[in-house]
């Protein structure tokens, strides 16, 4: 049998599909602002990442300036030390000729004589007379104690006899250091100097 509504009850409606629609935007919506924040992320990641790469590539440069300078230095440092250690030697050679023949009369004992001396190649060969061979060690040993003479031989020491006395007769050879001992020809500034570069200079040895 058919009923037929006369009462005019309202009618369900299925809203449903509208409920769908609301949730599908809104997802859109979060998806569109989780994308354009991803993107703004990764824009400023670059950035960030390109600047701190621009600081380092600055910070690279400069150390390698720094570096260059340094290098300079010591180039500059070591040329220094050299030009002390050339000044040093050229002081000390200049009365060099002088103090040598100044030490060899005061390293002579009143019992010898010297007969001639000649030079080559920086060897110094000294012929004389003395009265025994203790003279002439005594000769020998005042002779080394000068900053200009090393390795001091005796090459040669007879007998002889000179107006009925008994003499001796000697020839010794000598490495000459016209420079001396340089340390002693350096001014306090040069040694100032030669310290702060880290140098040292050395004289000859007796």
């Amino acid at each position: 049998m058919i009923k037929i509504n006369l009462l005019g009850d309202k009618t369900v409606i299925d809203r449903s599909g509208r409920i769908i629609a609301f949730f599908a935007g809104v997802s859109i919506v979060v998806t569109l602002f989780i994308c354009f924040s991803l993107q703004t992320w990764s824009a400023n990641t670059v950035s960030d990442l390109e600047s701190q790469e621009q600081s380092l590539r600055s910070e690279l440069a400069q150390l390698k300036k720094q570096t260059e300078e340094v290098n300079e230095l010591e180039e500059k440092k070591a040329d220094l030390a050299t030009k002390l250690t050339v000044m040093a030697q050229l002081k000390r050679a200049k009365p060099g000729p002088v103090r040598i023949l100044d030490d060899i009369n005061n390293a002579i004992p009143e019992r010898a004589w010297l007969t001639d001396a000649s030079e080559q190649a920086n060897v110094m060969t000294i012929n004389g007379l003395a009265l025994d061979n203790e003279t002439v060690s005594a000769f020998m040993e005042s002779l080394a104690d000068s900053n200009y003479f090393d390795n001091i031989v005796l090459k040669e020491a007879k007998g002889m006899k000179v107006e009925g006395v008994d003499i001796k007769q000697f020839s010794l050879t000598s490495s000459v250091n016209y420079s001396g001992i340089l340390v002693e020809a350096i001014s306090a500034e040069d040694k100032k100097q030669l310290q702060a570069t880290g140098q040292s200079v050395g004289g000859g040895t007796n």
